[in-house]
């Protein structure tokens, strides 16, 4: 989309000879027009100069919007990639954890576990509140498709996270 929007912005700023060819005929027919003539001229040409400064600045605030999406998805990546994995890999050490302990020494490992993935779950959290942080901004540059599927994402790791935390303080109280 970035190259398109680099071409299309090409092709407008082309146009800008042909406005200004248009503007110097005006102001050559305007010279042996009669004064209404000339007024109507001159507006027409002041019309296709705003529509052309119009279509400019929309094209320039369309790519800006892009380039901030861009930065946004990257910035979002970062995250969402490593969080992702993470979450994962807490799942599956909290399969163990669920066990009932049958010793006592097997009962401290596993609660020193379970502190152990408290502290990664709360080392966490800032990932998890930067993707719900980022999510909103990308979500009103992009497609309403592109926005429910970044929206569910992040949904989802915000949830996987929450049913770690909860999970975890079950165990830890069924510890206690």
């Amino acid at each position: 989309q970035h190259h398109a929007y680099d071409v299309l912005l090409k092709h407008i700023e082309d146009k800008q000879a042909s406005v200004n060819g248009f503007a110097n005929l005006i102001d050559k027919m305007s010279e042996s027009a009669l004064s209404e003539e000339t007024k109507n001229l001159k507006q027409k040409d002041e019309q296709i100069q705003q529509r052309y400064k119009d279509l400019l600045n929309n094209a320039h605030d369309k790519q800006a919007r892009l380039l901030e999406a861009v930065d946004l998805a990257e910035r979002l990546s970062e995250i969402t990639g490593p969080l992702d994995s993470w979450l994962s890999q807490a799942e599956k050490k909290l399969v163990p954890l669920a066990k009932v302990p049958t010793t006592v020494d097997k009962a401290k490992s596993q609660e020193s576990a379970q502190h152990q993935l408290a502290n990664e779950l709360d080392s966490q959290q800032a990932a998890v509140d930067d993707v719900i942080a980022l999510t909103p901004m990308l979500c009103t540059l992009v497609s309403v498709d592109d926005a429910a599927i970044v929206e569910q994402q992040s949904r989802n790791l915000a949830g996987r996270h929450e049913a770690l935390r909860a999970n975890l303080a079950t165990m830890q109280e069924a510890m206690s």
